[in-house]
């Protein structure tokens, strides 16, 4: 049995509403069950821990650490901005043989080399040589750098879900470590946690890289000497899923949301800023 898990910490506004509805549609379309959470607050409620700002990402992880998901054989979760393409008629679940599957974020390595602000290389580095002193482990790299994985969407066996509650780190021990290596409150997040554990933990040959299709982002990036931001639209013929995460999207209708992940850019009916 397969599950499409989401949640939703905070007010919930139309756009959040419009990827459920898209994401349930998908889900009765492959046989797959489908739970939305409401203000689930996992992080606190589970663990007992507040971490600001990013804490409401780690609902995310819910389908390892609670219980209740263990009748399910497999278990996607994806992010309330991840929106299927309308009348997509390709079970996911199909495609899934390993024991986690994620999607590479494209360019991302190379791009964080030439972007100022927060998120960078530089910063990347050092966390790096956070997981490779606490946790005894290198993380995979590409000619550019570290390759970059994006949890808007993860697949989960439920022996990869076992695994990892026996295994991965209580989140404060690596939140601890975050801030004791002076990084960026970026690095607390679920992303860099998922990424770190599920490489100290499973073997790599046990992690399934889909395509981008399954997780084809749209997104802005500040460039170093440049003052504008540039928008990044990774989606082509191919995309499965689009990963609406420009800043303002959550504030867009649920048509403008249809019409971004469903038609050309010149349909959007406005232009991303």
């Amino acid at each position: 049995m397969n599950l499409i898990y989401q949640y939703w910490d905070g007010e919930i506004k139309e756009s959040c509403r419009a990827g459920v509805d898209a994401m349930r549609k998908y889900a009765e379309s492959i046989g797959a069950e489908y739970i939305f959470e409401d203000n689930p607050n996992f992080l606190r409620t589970f663990f007992g821990h507040d971490f600001g700002g990013y804490s409401p990402h780690y609902g995310a992880l819910k389908p390892i650490w609670d219980e209740s998901f263990d009748k399910y054989d497999n278990v996607m979760f994806a992010d309330t901005d991840v929106f299927p393409k309308d009348n997509l008629n390709v079970d996911i679940f199909e495609m899934f043989w390993g024991e986690i599957a994620i999607c590479r974020e494209p360019e991302e390595s190379r791009i964080r080399t030439i972007t100022a602000g927060r998120i960078t290389h530089e910063q990347d580095e050092r966390w790096a040589q956070m997981m490779k002193e606490c946790y005894q482990t290198p993380v995979p790299r590409d000619k550019h750098g570290i390759v970059v994985y994006n949890t808007g969407m993860v697949l989960y066996s439920k022996q990869a879900r076992l695994q990892a509650r026996k295994q991965f780190s209580d989140p404060k021990y690596y939140v601890d470590k975050v801030r004791t290596y002076g990084l960026d409150s970026f690095y607390t997040c679920d992303q860099p946690y998922l990424h770190g554990q599920m490489f100290a933990h499973f073997d790599w040959e046990e992690i399934q890289e889909l395509t981008s299709s399954w997780n084809s982002i749209m997104t802005f990036s500040r460039l170093k000497g440049l003052k504008n931001r540039i928008f990044k639209n990774y989606t082509d013929e191919d995309t499965k899923f689009v990963h609406v995460q420009f800043r303002g999207a959550d504030d867009l209708d649920a048509q403008t949301h249809f019409n971004i992940v469903n038609k050309p850019q010149s349909e959007w009916g406005f232009v991303p800023e």
